[in-house]
């Protein structure tokens, strides 16, 4: 099993531990000032969309966003004779959500090897959102979501497959819709001069950690965390939406299932 493209969000929602429905999950802070939601739209009769949003004391932090990776598994397919399994425009757009489950509240203490503090506690709600296809081809994907006091995470989870040895992800497509008028502080390689630009200025590569300046005086960072045999992600202005970072990946990794 491999888990994969750690997100870290230091800032965000409102108190709802519960979905409303069993499509969707949404997640509250232990204190209620931090949430995130994570559900499925369906934008044409063939193709279902992942998006997410996050909100901190009622105010947006990530607006409705797209979420998700592509993948390009012909190869394997091929050679497990899979030649007719039908190749949707993105491989996101067949994934059906199944159910959705939540955790107990977590609240312990951890002692880390190094680091500024002998002690570490770590204090959280999470659920997990499950999708799988339907098309006979053993494909499914757990989104895993926590919700912090200091903001919240998610990442995407492949559980093993019963035939496939790797998944190739060629594609990060998780988008940060921010609210008009937001700053980042960028640098485009780690130790490079840092640059404050807006978020549509952002024509180039910049790096993780991001740190961002909200217009009604909030800050936030983006983050990553847990992201072993994984490339170089960055982030870059988005060519079609406005206030919006997407993903970018260094190059294609091959994930074991």
């Amino acid at each position: 099993m491999k888990t994969i493209g750690s997100t870290i969000i230091m800032l965000a929602l409102v108190p709802s531990l519960f979905a409303d429905n069993s499509r969707e999950l949404k997640l509250a802070s232990p204190d209620g000032t931090h949430e995130i939601a994570f559900y499925q739209k369906q934008v044409s009769p063939a193709v279902n969309e992942l998006y997410y949003r996050v909100d901190y004391k009622s105010q947006p932090v990530v607006n409705e966003s797209r979420a998700g990776l592509e993948l390009d598994n012909r190869i394997w397919e091929m050679a497990l004779g899979a030649r007719n399994l039908k190749q949707p425009a993105c491989w996101m757009d067949n994934l059906e959500v199944d159910s959705v489950t939540y955790q107990p509240e977590t609240d312990i203490t951890w002692q880390p090897l190094y680091g500024e503090r002998s002690s570490v506690r770590d204090h959280y709600r999470a659920g997990t959102l499950y999708l799988s296809k339907k098309d006979n081809s053993g494909y499914r994907l757990n989104i895993e979501v926590r919700a912090y006091n200091e903001g919240v995470a998610f990442r995407y989870f492949f559980p093993e497959h019963p035939k496939a040895i790797f998944h190739k992800v060629v594609g990060d497509l998780t988008e940060y819709a921010l609210p008009a008028g937001t700053k980042a502080w960028t640098e485009q390689w780690a130790q490079a001069f840092f640059e404050y630009l807006n978020i549509d200025d952002i024509k180039h590569p910049v790096e993780r950690a991001l740190t961002l300046e909200l217009p009604n005086g909030k800050w936030a960072a983006l983050a990553d965390a847990d992201v072993d045999d994984w490339c170089l992600t960055k982030y870059l202005a988005s060519t079609d939406k406005k206030n919006t970072l997407t993903s970018v990946m260094y190059s294609p990794v091959d994930v074991v299932t």
